[in-house]
């Protein structure tokens, strides 16, 4: 954000030090009141059908909820300066990666707005000068906050429509290349198949070793080419009642682990049946289980892989666990944009493509982690009746 924008925001709005100190005259009271505002404001988006599914489970709703607690204290806390812009600049962000539609922006100061009012005729009620001060201040100070927050929405938005028009040329040429190298990795697989018949039982390790090398390979590149095209490929899920057992079978079954790596499973309850699209969510869990597997490996240390699948209150929710170094809090939103990777062998597809399936379900993906405590993946597809 432009560094004069806090100052030429605040002149134009004449916003002085008169404004601030009628502002934090309404603290006892705004203290008093807090916990009405928090339940008004959240009452009345959760009872909105769009921002619903954007507060998906309650941690996230307690987490935005003392978010709006400690935004809404230091409104009556001067100074006004630029580390409060930046602030409330990170809570605009906030809002756009977890996908609040943009017109909640207003909303939501109105809530806030007619609170303040209220408590400003409750404190300056017998002195109509002093009530015309401080009901300017508050509309003054709400009208700076909502052009700070859809300054950071226009900013945002701004710049993911860029990087869409940039992926969606990156997912044609992918499309292009990844056709193209399926053949001759095609040709590559066969060969070797065909190699491996014919070489005797009691080979050299000089030659069975790269032999081994050369099949891993052609399997990654076959891998990158799948991720290449799904990346590049747009579709509905493909809805059928599957048995969580089933699914997370079967993606165990496509994730190659070292001796060292130690992989458990739970399904809650053992018989569920969620309707989803297994080709997709099972592609999505085998991409979190390569990433947790790697991330163990990468730590050159034993340990263990854990996958949850569980069937309640209307959503089938996948948790893959791993006991690695973690993920830094600041990567935490980057890891699930297309072609950024960490790893120096990656591709940053995995992940991304496990968010556009989360996505395409009507569902979620997030991660907890604290650095050198390992990470959790959760995945999240809300159950739909069959067409």
């Amino acid at each position: 954000m432009d560094p004069s924008f806090r100052t030429r925001a605040l002149a134009y709005l004449r916003f002085d030090a008169a404004d601030e100190a009628a502002l934090v005259r309404l603290q006892p009271a705004f203290a008093r009141n807090e916990e009405r505002l928090l339940d008004d404001f959240y009452g009345r988006v959760l009872n909105d059908s769009d921002a619903r599914p954007v507060l998906r489970d309650e941690r996230m709703i307690d987490s935005l909820r003392e978010s709006l607690r400690d935004w809404a204290r230091s409104l009556l806390e001067p100074p006004y300066d630029d580390a409060y812009v930046e602030k409330r600049a990170r809570i605009g962000h906030r809002h756009v990666q977890v996908g609040l539609p943009q017109r909640f922006m207003p909303l939501a100061m109105n809530a806030m707005r007619t609170h303040l009012h209220r408590i400003a005729i409750e404190v300056e009620g017998a002195d109509r000068a002093t009530l015309i001060r401080a009901v300017c201040a508050i509309d003054k100070l709400l009208d700076f906050e909502l052009t700070v927050m859809l300054e950071t929405y226009a900013s945002d938005w701004g710049a993911r429509l860029i990087r869409t028009e940039r992926l969606a040329t990156i997912g044609q040429l992918a499309a292009g290349v990844s056709h193209e190298l399926k053949n001759p990795i095609g040709v590559v697989n066969t060969s070797l198949l065909l190699l491996k018949q014919r070489l005797p039982q009691d080979i050299s390790a000089a030659i069975q070793k790269p032999v081994e090398r050369i099949t891993r390979a052609a399997r990654h590149a076959a891998d990158l080419c799948t991720q290449l095209l799904e990346f590049a490929r747009t579709k509905e899920p493909r809805l059928q009642r599957v048995a969580l057992e089933e699914l997370v079978a079967d993606a165990i079954a496509h994730v190659d682990r070292p001796d060292s790596v130690t992989v458990t499973t739970a399904v809650v309850p053992p018989q569920a049946i969620a309707t989803l699209d297994a080709a997709d969510v099972s592609r999505a869990l085998t991409n979190l289980l390569r990433n947790a597997v790697a991330a163990i490996v990468d730590s050159e240390r034993p340990g263990t892989v854990s996958l949850r699948a569980e069937l309640a209150d209307g959503v089938a929710t996948f948790s893959v666990t791993d006991d690695g170094p973690g993920i830094p809090h600041e990567l935490h939103t980057q890891i699930f944009e297309p072609l950024f990777t960490t790893r120096s062998n990656g591709v940053g597809l995995g992940l991304a493509l496990c968010r556009d399936i989360a996505n395409a379900h009507g569902g979620s993906i997030d991660v907890r982690s604290d650095p050198g405590h390992g990470a959790t993946f959760t995945l999240r597809v809300p159950q739909r009746p069959l067409p």
